[in-house]
């Protein structure tokens, strides 16, 4: 909230600049900065990504796996050759790599479901939805580290 907060401050001095006859310096020094963040950014997205990088038979596939995970043998990581070095393959190519994918459409499918049995009953308040959000949220934030390979 405070960086959108920031972005409108600092198009709001554009706007002053520009009323005021200065608006190429402070346009270009405010591009600048919002240039700056948006590389930052990508860089956070682009190692996010990977752990999205899925389709649906490896969905199909990794369901599977945490339902009869007795039946799979090798757990072993997949390597693939990148440029001159063997990186581990991505979700998408290896049923052992770490997603977040299913955890993520788990916990938002158990907060809409936590959420509609607390719509349903009688005593059913707004903050039910909050807290089961909360709660769930907390657990995955233990969970994810365990899962990291």
């Amino acid at each position: 909230m405070a960086k959108f907060a920031n972005q409108l401050l600092k198009l709001g001095n554009i706007y002053a600049a520009a009323r005021s006859g200065e608006s190429e310096e402070v346009a270009n020094q405010v591009g600048k900065e919002m240039d700056a963040a948006n590389a930052k950014m990508n860089k956070v997205i682009s190692k996010i990504a990977i752990y999205f990088d899925i389709n649906t038979s490896y969905v199909k596939n990794k369901l599977k796996l945490l339902c009869l995970p007795f039946f799979h043998r090798n757990w072993n990581r997949r390597l693939v050759q990148g440029e001159g070095t063997a990186q581990k393959a991505p979700p998408r190519a290896d049923l052992n790599a770490p997603d977040l994918y299913i955890p993520l459409m788990s916990l938002l499918t158990a907060v809409l479901f936590l959420s509609y049995i607390g719509g349903i009953s009688t005593t059913a308040t707004f903050h039910f939805s909050s807290l089961y959000r909360t709660l769930l949220m907390f657990l995955w934030s233990f969970d994810e580290p365990t899962q990291s390979g």
